[in-house]
């Protein structure tokens, strides 16, 4: 048998939380609203979740209201939630002004997902949102999980992304 291991009762942060909005599905087979989330975490030191937005392509309306979503979260008395908002890097010139518009409202970061919102992080557009976004203070959390691309992570290395950190 292992040897017993003393339980982790120091700070958390959740890196990556979904969270179901108005009329949303729910995830799974339990409900996943803020509250819920809340209560489930009730019992660890929970210093910050980051909450994040997935934008659909080529719909400027729901990526606002998921983005204006999410950062109402951080308006809520002792919100340990962070607003990692979303994109859609191929809807251009919008996705640039939503960049600038989510980080002046008080976004903390943008969350992109290669996979779910099909795109290829190899595309130059990709990199517009990351200087963007890096030119507003704004980390940029890639999901690069992808069954169907097993390279994709690799792919943004194509091009320089050392020039994009801050120094």
């Amino acid at each position: 048998m292992p040897p017993e291991r003393a339980r982790y009762d120091g700070p958390v942060i959740d890196m990556h939380v979904h969270l179901q909005s108005g009329d949303a599905p729910e995830l799974g087979t339990w409900s996943h609203r803020p509250n819920d989330y809340l209560r489930a975490t009730r019992n660890i030191h929970l210093r910050a979740a980051c909450a994040l937005a997935m934008a659909p392509r080529a719909n400027r309306e729901e990526t606002g209201r998921r983005n204006d979503w999410v950062l109402s979260l951080s308006r809520r008395p002792k919100s340990p939630f962070l607003p990692f908002c979303s994109v859609h890097p191929l809807d251009g010139a919008f996705a640039l002004r939503e960049i600038d518009r989510v980080a002046r409202l008080g976004a903390r970061g943008l969350k992109l997902h290669p996979n779910t919102q099909q795109f290829d992080v190899a595309d130059p557009r990709v990199r517009s949102i990351v200087e963007r976004a890096t030119e507003n203070g704004l980390p940029v959390l890639f999901d690069a999980y992808s069954p169907f691309d097993p390279a994709q992570p690799g792919n943004s290395c194509s091009w320089p992304c050392r020039s994009l950190l801050p120094v």
